[in-house]
């Protein structure tokens, strides 16, 4: 078996970024991924501008020949200004341009105007409350780079620097298959053995918060032509296949011997907890990722080897995960596996406790907690110790 860590640099090497990419325009690439550097063809601001409403003037004649300085024009956002007369000052608004031979700004809250005079009655530095060209961003600098994630604030970059349109990679395509003759749907009839499959929906909503684009295949029987056949569906529609159920040592686990005689298994189970018999492997150039088919192995799975690994295909950059410190709550013995325990944080994040059930069929421990507590092979935890915490959510590219 592999470690986690073993697994983690296979998986970087096995994901392969989706070639294809769009132009699309800046207000419909929210949440899209960058698919090249962003240099920036202007400078922002363009020109130097005032930081608050006030006067400008020259430093060295309101401090060094006079106190009053007459208004000699009135300077709005977007006119262009004339020269500033020598030892006058000019009534400015915020973002309004610096006019030639200002190089200062005072708040009009520390000035007296008298008439059409100004007296400065606070103490100003030179050069104060001026924003500088290209203070935001400068002309040819890359302002964003290829792998960054789209959020609001990055279309906000993109619209000041008069940017339109940006080349982004296509939404990566993943099928998702449950097998097991026990699943049924919530709208099946339920028999005395029958378990709802949780499975599909919570992966199909795990895949559509990191943004790329599910495609149900349902739940298949244990089967090992009806695998195939949908495995094979899955190869010709999508980019990846992740699929729960069938990879242990079971009668029934057909699911590992059909992707290997269709193609091949990189590797087989890991050192994780829960989770153990995950598979990743590959048919005609397709990934299969084959996770477990208990929902708490699956949900901590996809966070911990299977998220990195389709943020790699997505063409993100910064695909490792946030690991915070926290003390921690409670004491644990020692794992044999690495052991990755849903919790929660307080409101400060400064102490974690544990949920009270972490069996890997449970998935209402995770539904209370925020974070997993990574507990390393052969490590003890004792109350009080700082512990690794990993948000259930993270992105570093964005």
């Amino acid at each position: 078996m592999l470690t986690v860590t073993e697994a983690i640099n296979k998986i970087k090497i096995l994901a392969k970024v989706v070639a294809q990419t769009d132009s699309i325009s800046v207000s419909e690439s929210l949440n899209r991924i960058l698919s090249s550097d962003i240099i920036s063809p202007v400078n922002v601001p363009h020109n130097c501008n005032s930081a608050m409403d006030g006067y400008a003037f020259s430093y060295k004649e309101a401090f060094s020949k006079q106190f009053y300085l007459p208004i000699s024009q009135r300077i709005t956002p977007g006119m262009s200004p004339e020269p500033l007369i020598k030892n006058s000052a000019a009534r400015i608004f915020t973002g309004g341009e610096i006019p030639i031979n200002a190089d200062t700004v005072v708040a009009q809250e520390h000035c007296v105007r008298t008439n059409n005079d100004i007296a400065i009655c606070k103490s100003t530095k030179k050069g104060s409350n001026i924003r500088p060209v290209g203070q935001d961003v400068k002309l040819g600098c890359r302002a964003l780079v290829k792998g960054k994630s789209i959020r609001p604030q990055e279309i906000g970059l993109l619209a000041s620097m008069g940017i339109s349109n940006v080349c982004v990679f296509r939404p990566l395509r993943v099928a998702i298959i449950s097998t097991g003759d026990e699943l049924v749907g919530p709208n099946d009839v339920r028999d005395k053995g029958s378990i709802y499959n949780s499975n599909l929906p919570m992966l199909k909503a795990l895949l559509s918060d990191i943004h790329a684009i599910p495609l149900d295949l349902g739940n298949i029987k244990d089967n090992k032509k009806l695998i195939r056949n949908i495995l094979l569906k899955g190869v010709r529609e999508c980019d990846v296949i992740i699929t729960t159920g069938g990879m242990s040592v079971g009668e029934k686990d057909y699911l590992k011997d059909v992707i290997r005689g269709l193609g091949t298994i990189n590797f087989w189970r890991v050192l994780i907890k829960p989770g153990k018999p995950i598979a990743f492997g590959d048919i005609e150039g397709t990934p299969v990722i084959g996770l477990p088919g208990n929902p708490g192995s699956v949900f901590v799975t996809f966070h911990v080897l299977v998220k990195p690994f389709l943020f790699k295909c997505q063409g993100r950059t910064g695909i490792e995960p946030l690991v915070l410190k926290a003390r921690a709550n409670f004491s644990r013995a020692s794992e044999k596996r690495e052991a990755y325990h849903r919790a929660s944080t307080n409101g400060f994040g400064d102490t974690v406790s544990l949920l009270p059930n972490q069996s890997s069929g449970i998935l209402s421990t995770s539904c209370s907690g925020n974070v997993f507590v990574r507990q390393r092979i052969g490590e003890t935890i004792n109350h009080g110790d700082f512990v690794d915490v990993l948000p259930y959510r993270f992105d570093r590219s964005g």
